[in-house]
C-alpha cells in the first residue's frame, strides 16, 4: 500500500496590476492577471499494488477564496466555493511465471542429451555434452497471448461535480487556471508488451 500526500500553500502573493498602482495582496483571491489564486492545493492518492494488480485512488482539493470585482448583495466580495474531485483506477496485468528446467531424482537434466537422446549426468561425469537447442519456446495457449498484457479500467471526477463559478469569467463561468470543466470522464486502456 502507498499513500501519498502533496499539497502547496499560497501564504502571499502581492502585487500592483498596473505601473504606479499600489501593491494589493491576492492570495486567496481572484486576480485580472493571473486569474484565481488557491491558498490551498492538496492531493491525496492511495494506491494498493499485489501482484499483477494495481488500484488507487486520488483527491484533488482547492479551498476556497474571494472575488473582489463582483460583490453580493451585501456588498461583501463574492465567495468561490472548494472544489473536491475523485479520481480512480484500477490495472491488472498478467504476468506468468517462466517455466523452470528441473533436475531429475538421480541428478540428470531434461534436454541435455548425449548418444541418441539419452538424459547426461549433472553430476559432470560425462564431458562435451551440448544442449540440443538453445532456443526458448514460449508456452502455447491463452497465456502466452495474455502474458505481459495489461488491462486499465479508470474514472476521473467520479460524483461528476461541476467546477464552482466565477462571476469574472465572463465567457465560460469557471476559472480554466484553478478548475476543469470536464465532468466524469471514463477510461479504458489495453497494453500488451512482446
Amino acid at each position: 500500500i502507498t499513500f501519498a500526500l502533496n499539497g502547496t500553500y499560497l501564504s502571499r502573493y502581492v502585487a500592483a496590476i498596473n505601473l504606479g498602482d499600489k501593491q494589493l495582496e491576492y492570495a486567496g483571491q481572484e486576480t485580472a492577471f493571473a486569474g484565481y489564486l488557491p491558498h490551498h492545493r492538496l492531493y491525496a492518492s492511495l494506491f494498493y499494488d499485489k501482484g499483477g494488480l494495481d488500484a488507487g485512488v486520488t483527491v484533488h482539493y482547492t479551498s476556497q477564496g474571494t472575488e473582489d470585482l463582483f460583490v453580493t448583495k451585501d456588498g461583501e466580495p463574492r465567495k468561490i466555493r472548494e472544489w473536491t474531485t475523485v479520481d480512480a483506477i484500477a490495472s491488472y496485468t498478467f504476468n506468468f511465471p517462466a517455466p523452470t528446467t528441473q533436475a531429475t531424482a538421480a541428478g540428470e537434466v531434461p534436454g541435455l542429451a548425449k548418444d541418441g537422446g539419452k538424459l547426461a549426468s549433472q553430476n559432470g561425469g560425462d564431458k562435451n555434452v551440448m544442449p540440443i537447442s538453445t532456443a526458448a519456446y514460449n508456452a502455447s495457449g491463452w497465456k502466452a497471448w495474455l502474458k505481459g498484457t495489461t488491462i486499465t479500467a479508470g474514472v476521473n471526477n467520479i460524483f461528476d461535480l461541476d467546477p464552482p463559478f466565477y462571476a469574472a469569467a465572463s465567457e465560460n463561468g469557471y476559472d480554466e487556471s484553478a478548475f476543469d470543466i470536464k465532468g466524469r470522464f471514463w477510461y479504458v486502456a489495453l497494453k500488451k508488451r512482446f
